[in-house]
């Protein structure tokens, strides 16, 4: 099961956050796509597998320098699966 804390890791993590509004530009969120995905953020952590494959990074990688190394790994949380993730939210 995906924790609360690392859903509220990745939904107030900078880079992910900047992730987040690349996309949600790119897929046309309606209206400021840094508005939108600032609503939508925890919505957007939540996504299912997302907390725990930050864990398992975190696990695998327990001195990591940058601490917040899993927010630009393609392995963990892909464009793909953030642009998915921003789609299914649009399409609400």
């Amino acid at each position: 099961m995906d924790t609360l804390l690392t859903i509220s890791l990745i939904a107030s993590d900078p880079v992910m956050l900047e992730r987040f509004n690349a996309s949600a530009a790119q897929e046309h969120a309606p209206g400021d796509p840094v508005t939108w995905v600032w609503d939508r953020r925890y919505q957007l952590a939540a996504a299912p597998g997302w907390a725990a494959a930050v864990d398992s990074w975190l696990v695998g990688n327990p001195d990591p320098d940058p601490a917040n190394g899993w927010a630009s790994d393609q392995s963990v949380i892909s464009d793909g699966m953030i642009t998915a993730a921003v789609q299914v939210l649009l399409a609400d």
